[in-house]
């Protein structure tokens, strides 16, 4: 039954419920943004079970609004999931399920928290963020209007429950390989990854190349093929192994399929006992793999191979650290002086926050800050300030100001361009390439805007109308993993202090404990 009806209007900052909506076959929800938008499958209509949303609410210990998720109908007692590929019937409309709504990382920048990164949000969604689905009639919508030809639940059934596709992976032989050859994703999608003929042409050559077709039962439906260096002759002394292609045809995509794949080959791997991680690298972009792989365990390395994001799975251990791979041949490292003894290791950790300290600073001394709220526990930090926020909707040279400031190494610098913000662009870009993950919190009255950075670049962004509450900024982070970090909160909390003692009028709590000035530190 529909418990709930959302429709989020071009440009509008959030969604508005409705006790009944006007749906247009093929086109959608009249006054949602994606009516009549065919970019993707299934755009008419989302649907997202309000079991699934309570659930969540129940494991991050919080209470969440019917509208968290951002789709457009809450059902109760509907298993979502087994209507892909179906037709059904909601009140007096027909619809046919086209794929999982999986999580995007807007929705994990969304849901996220403290103590919550929105890729652990992402994961958590898998399978269970709703459906999308094409709108077979026309007529009104109604809260109230309940499913027909769907067994009614009483609970929603776990996503670790729920019955797997049946999914191999196989051998490509002559009888086969046009059938592989023809598969393909979706246009949108192509510039993502490589055609199968080519890559199977590529394999010709690369003794290092493992390839499987992926079926479906007795149907082809995808491809995946590894750079395995273990297949050398003579054997790499430290061989490394990659998951080089992989792709799911357009008309299987968003039934866990690719999961279910994804995870043959990981276990794979796991079991040869030859490697103790895999590494995958995707192109970034909107409808990037990211959030996929992240929801499988892979884990960013703060590397970048010609423009693609490297990420990696450890496979010896849950806890496995990931660092990056070394090169077949590393050149010899050439021995620096030792450290003395009064010479204070390097950590990056400590040195961001004394930089964001500074740059809040700066809105205290022009009456916009009163308090500063900073946590560091080993890469991962947090500054949160009670100002006002930076400007929204504000930009430079047509550039977004936000987008400007944090990521300005792409920003196009001129002798006209004004000099504060391209000083301010260059110290907060520097310390946002050094994140492997960067998530920014704007408060304004009535409004909140999170934007979520990777490895320096923009991901995502997620404006929406909010509460009358406190204004300011928050910003997340977690440093790279191969950048020197450990022990600095005795440090940090000293040197705070010290600030303490020239800005009286700042209020500064570190690590839940709120600061005195340092005696005598003033001069």
């Amino acid at each position: 039954m529909i418990e709930h009806l959302f429709i989020r209007a071009r440009g509008a900052t959030g969604q508005q419920s409705h006790a009944r909506v006007q749906v247009v076959a093929g086109q959608g929800i009249e006054g949602d943004r994606y009516f009549g938008a065919h970019d993707e499958p299934g755009q008419n209509i989302t649907f997202v079970e309000a079991e699934q949303i309570e659930a969540f609410a129940a494991t991050c210990g919080r209470a969440l609004p019917p509208s968290a998720t951002g789709r457009n109908v809450v059902v109760r007692g509907v298993r979502l999931n087994d209507l892909v590929g179906q037709t059904f019937r909601v009140g007096g409309l027909r619809f046919r399920g086209v794929e999982l709504c999986e999580p995007c990382l807007g929705l994990g920048a969304a849901l996220a928290a403290d103590d919550l990164t929105p890729a652990k949000v992402v994961r958590h969604w898998v399978r269970r963020a709703g459906l999308r689905a094409d709108a077979l009639d026309t007529g009104p919508l109604a809260v109230g209007d309940g499913f027909s030809h769907t067994p009614p639940l009483a609970e929603p059934t776990p996503a670790a429950a729920r019955p797997e596709p049946q999914v191999s992976l196989r051998e490509i032989g002559s009888d086969t390989v046009r059938q592989i050859t023809a598969l393909s994703v979706r246009e949108d999608q192509k510039h993502f990854v490589a055609t199968n003929a080519e890559s199977l042409a590529e394999a010709l050559f690369k003794c290092e190349a493992w390839y499987r077709a992926v079926y479906l039962g007795d149907t082809p439906v995808g491809f995946v093929m590894l750079f395995d260096e273990t297949q050398r002759e003579p054997p790499t002394p430290q061989p490394g192994i990659g998951l080089w292609r992989f792709m799911i045809d357009q008309r299987y995509q968003g039934r866990g399929i690719g999961r279910a794949a994804l995870q043959l080959v990981i276990d794979r791997v796991r079991a040869s006992g030859r490697h103790d991680r895999l590494q995958v690298c995707y192109v970034p972009g909107p409808g990037c793999a990211e959030a996929f792989y992240l929801a499988a365990g892979f884990q960013h390395t703060g590397r970048e191979d010609d423009g693609e994001v490297v990420l990696e799975l450890p496979l010896t251990g849950h806890d496995s650290p990931s660092r990056a791979p070394e090169p077949a041949q590393a050149p010899a490292a050439t021995p620096g002086p030792a450290p003395t003894a009064d010479a204070p290791a390097l950590n990056l950790a400590f040195t961001a926050l004394q930089a964001l300290t500074l740059y809040a600073l700066a809105e205290h001394q022009t009456g916009g800050a009163s308090t500063l709220w900073i946590t560091l526990d080993g890469p991962a930090f947090s500054i949160r300030d009670d100002g006002r926020g930076h400007a929204l909707d504000k930009q430079v040279a047509g550039t977004p100001y936000l987008r400007c400031i944090y990521s300005a190494f792409d920003y196009p610098y001129d002798a006209a361009g004004p000099t504060p913000v391209q000083l301010q662009g260059i110290g907060l870009s520097m310390l946002n390439r050094l994140c492997a993950e960067l998530e920014l919190t704007v408060r304004k009255p009535g409004e909140t805007l999170t934007a979520c950075f990777r490895h320096g670049r923009p991901a995502d962004m997620v404006h929406q109308a909010t509460p009358a509450g406190p204004t300011g900024i928050t910003l997340r982070g977690r440093l790279r993993p191969d950048l020197p970090t450990g022990p600095a909160a005795d440090s940090l909390s000293h040197w705070l202090q010290g600030l303490l003692a020239v800005q009286p009028a700042l209020r500064v709590v570190f690590n839940g404990r709120e600061l005195r000035a340092r005696p005598g530190s003033a001069d």
